[in-house]
């Protein structure tokens, strides 16, 4: 029941009137109960409030605000906090509601944490009290104008064909226009890994119309000729839907005509899509514009792409602003941190398609990626060019690395998206595979992670170049996800052909469970089957429930649970898939009130898992539980796994002393060949040689590995040893150094002068598999700034006294 309208007990700085949240009911539209979670309990205030990850303002300030008891600490409240706490579950925390009363005045925009070393591509969200792009950035950045070393801003031009450099000292007379909500830029930065840019200035309180560059009238040598590409931006404070966006369509200086982003793409005018960047990964996102979906969203900061198709037609591009809650995902918090191919967003795919396939290209080291790519039919489509197909981008770091998958289609466009009419029994499409010179002659991998979003009517199979050399037979039920390849300097050509076949298949099932860190009480099993099913059931404890589907990413269900007595819990599903197969699935848990100060034992179901707590590991009193079971994990290339993941919940926990897991049925002959390894970050961790009691010291997800008697060793190839080029190369400043690692090691990263002579020890100790980057400052181990000339970089990695890796370049220093 609510807690206002009377119900709170009457004393001082008690009140009785609605508090105002900004969305207390939530997507599902109930306050409370099992689907809790989506409410948002964040009072309204008209100089903003948290929205799911950004700021934004409100219609009202709620009574709440500013009106805690004035002798508790606001310190954690950000500014404009009015001096005093407020009221609620937000009160003295980073999300606290902002100031209050009046609005519309000049705010503060933050963009924490701004990346180290890479391209983001953003627009601010306020009209700035100053928009050069040095008031706007170059303050956050060490208060020095870019040089190419500390920091860029670049912006492309459409009608001069040009990227515009910000004041970058290379005689050029283009220069990128101010910053202002609507446009974009590529900034990239060196100064500090921690780095906040704020802008000041006034928020937008009505639609923004932006002039659509069409495609240029200069000449091109390339074959065919460049369309209008366009830098916008999300130019509000909070997070639009990218489907409210319209083009006005000029006939004339007064005469045009409105039109849905979809009507102007079959017109041939446009590109429907938002082609936003992703700076984690150096590659384009496609976002399609769909009314029916929450997440064809555009976040507060956002640059994307825009793309006139023509060089004739007068076009605006109309943004409202129309806020949205971008709530996100239930399944992010949970799934998105398992595996990457969970941060899969529904608004990458139309639902008029009849389905659609993912395909990419990723580099052995897993640094580069192009993985945003993909083929499908539609009623509505051609084989030809249309308003379906999606451009392709080329995405690379700023070291100029990069891999670029792109489909060929009938009109001889290179494309990302390449949507066909439907076919009676088969279909072809063409692609091929290109990188940079570094990179020629490397192993590269094709991977199509989200088959099971389609259909197992329609058979995919990989064919070479010619058309003519099968080299997967059934992407499906390949005994791995993932085709090996080298790229040659004029690319790698393949055939992906799509056949239509009897199923005679039950659909399967893999579980992930998730139990809440700070309510132990609350967990949730997330079903998610190997295709799109017609229909599905469940049953919890032999008891019938109700299954949600998650809007994004999509074909997964949850059940939502309150764990209240101990013991064995199971969840049952049974399916059908849209030929008619019927299928069957479970997972158990065994739950176990544990005590501190008392020694705990947990099994499974079928006890063929034990996990042994001792007296003291634990801090409090706690439900715990243990599952194992198939999950849809991400595991190594090249990998060999041994029984099924453990689960062990809830996650985060650290034991104040070790646990031991006790893996039973193993065969004791590989005991010398395998070693447990622990799901961190997307990585899996070494943890211990196998053995019959394994000592664990935190909760999460573990699983055993196949691998050499010694566990350093590992079967889990994450990175190669590899030491980068410099950036920059010469340099006057600093320099970054980025290298990684294939296995734990000790670490010798040294500079010395060229007679040998050590100038500084940069890293000296043991580091794990990963990539690493740093920067060197051009001074001794004195801190002393050291002389012009050539010096060498030395990375040296050893273990058990042997060397591993040994790589060297120069470093030329310019003063």
């Amino acid at each position: 029941t609510n807690n206002w309208y009377g119900g709170a007990s009457q004393g001082i700085g008690s009140f009785s009137e609605d508090p105002l949240f900004v969305d207390p009911a939530g997507v599902d539209g109930t306050l409370g109960g099992s689907g809790w979670l989506d409410d948002d309990l964040h009072i309204k205030s008209t100089l903003f409030s948290w929205h799911f990850g950004s700021w934004a303002p409100d219609d009202a300030d709620s009574p709440c605000l500013n009106a805690g008891d004035p002798n508790d600490d606001y310190s954690s409240e950000p500014e404009d906090n009015g001096d005093r706490i407020n009221i609620g579950c937000y009160g003295n925390t980073y999300q606290a509601s902002r100031g209050g009363g009046g609005g519309g005045g000049q705010v503060t925009a933050i963009y924490p944490n701004f990346p180290y070393s890479t391209w983001v591509l953003l627009g601010v969200p306020l009209v700035p009290d100053n928009g050069d792009p040095f008031a706007v950035y170059g303050d956050d950045f060490g208060g020095e104008m870019p040089n190419g070393e500390n920091w860029m801003c670049i912006r492309w031009t459409t009608e001069d064909s040009v990227s515009e450099y910000y004041e970058y000292g290379d005689g050029t007379i283009y220069q990128p226009p101010d910053c202002y909500p609507g446009i974009s830029h590529f900034v990239w930065q060196v100064y500090d890994e921690h780095v906040d840019v704020d802008v000041k200035g006034y928020p937008l309180n009505s639609q923004v119309t932006l002039n659509v560059a069409a495609a240029p009238s200069v000449v091109w040598d390339v074959p065919s000729h460049p369309p209008g590409f366009n830098m916008f931006a999300n130019p509000f404070i909070f997070t639009i839907d990218w489907s409210n966006s319209k083009i006005l369509y000029y006939k004339s200086n007064e005469n045009y005509k409105e039109l849905t982003l979809m009507a102007a793409a079959r017109k041939g005018l446009i590109s429907r899509y938002a082609y936003t960047w992703d700076h984690t990964t150096n590659q384009y996102e496609i976002i399609i514009p769909d009314a029916a979906k929450n997440d064809d969203t555009l976040s507060v900061w956002q640059g994307f792409w825009f793309v006139q198709l023509d060089s004739i037609s007068d076009l605006e591009l109309v943004i409202p602003n129309t806020k949205v809650l971008a709530k996100p995902s239930l399944i992010s918090k949970d799934l998105a941190k398992i595996r990457k191919k969970h941060n899969y967003k529904t608004a990458t795919v139309s639902t008029e398609w009849d389905w659609f396939l993912k395909i990419g290209a990723v580099s052995d080291d897993g640094i580069l990626q192009d993985t945003q790519n993909g083929i499908g039919v539609s009623d509505s489509a051609k084989d030809g060019f249309d308003a379906w197909d999606a451009l392709d981008f080329k995405g690379s770091d700023i070291w100029g690395n990069f891999v670029q998958m792109q489909f060929r289609n009938s009109d001889a466009k290179f494309l990302a998206y390449d949507i066909h009419d439907q076919f009676d029994d088969s279909d072809n499409w063409e692609f091929r595979v290109r990188t940079d010179e570094s990179h020629f002659g490397k192993t590269f991998y094709l991977v199509w992670p989200q088959i099971r979003l389609v259909p197992e009517s329609v058979k995919f199979s990989l064919y070479d170049s010619q058309n003519s050399t099968v080299l997967v037979p059934d992407l499906r039920n390949s005994a791995n996800q993932y085709y090996s390849f080298e790229i040659p300097e004029n690319g790698a050509y393949f055939n992906i052909r799509a056949s239509y076949t009897e199923d005679h298949n039950a659909p399967d099932f893999s579980f992930v469970i998730s139990q809440n860190t700070y309510f132990p009480d609350d967990a949730s099993f997330y079903i998610i089957p190997n295709e799109p099913l017609l229909s599905i059931a469940a049953t919890f404890n032999n008891e019938p429930v109700e299954l949600m589907e998650i809007n994004s990413p999509p074909n997964i269900y949850y059940y939502r649970v309150l764990l209240d007595e101990p013991g064995t819990k199971t969840l049952a599903v049974s399916a059908t898939d849209f030929s008619g197969n019927t299928g069957t699935g479970s997972a158990s848990l065994q739950l176990q009130l544990l005590k501190a100060a008392e020694n705990n034992q947990i099994l499974t179901k079928n006890t063929e898992i034990e996990l042994y707590i001792p007296a003291g590991a634990l801090g409090k009193d706690i439900k715990m539980l243990l599952h194992s079971g198939k999950m849809d994990l991400e595991f190594p290339r090249n990998s060999e796994t041994i029984g099924s993941p453990v689960y062990i919940g809830p996650e985060n926990i650290t034991f104040k002393k070790p646990a031991y897991l006790k893996l039973k049925n193993i065969d004791k002959s590989l005991y010398s060949e395998s070693a447990l390894y622990f799901y961190q970050s997307e990585k899996w961790i070494p943890v211990c040689q196998y053995s019959e009691n394994m000592p664990i010291t935190r909760t999460g997800i573990y699983q055993l590995f196949k691998t050499m008697a010694n566990y350093e060793a590992q079967p889990v190839i994450v990175n190669k040893f590899h030491l980068y080029p410099s950036h920059p190369n010469p340099f006057n400043n600093s320099t970054t150094i980025k290298y990684s690692l294939e296995k734990t090691g000790l670490v010798s990263l040294k500079i010395y002068d060229l007679l040998g002579k050590e100038v500084r020890s940069l890293i000296n100790n043991m580091q794990q598999p990963g990539a690493y980057k740093l920067i060197w400052d051009g001074k001794n181990n004195s801190g002393q700034i050291i002389a012009s000339g050539t010096y060498l970089l030395k990375l040296t990695v050893s273990a058990g006294g042997k060397t591993l890796f040994e790589n060297n370049q120069k470093l030329t220093l310019l003063k």
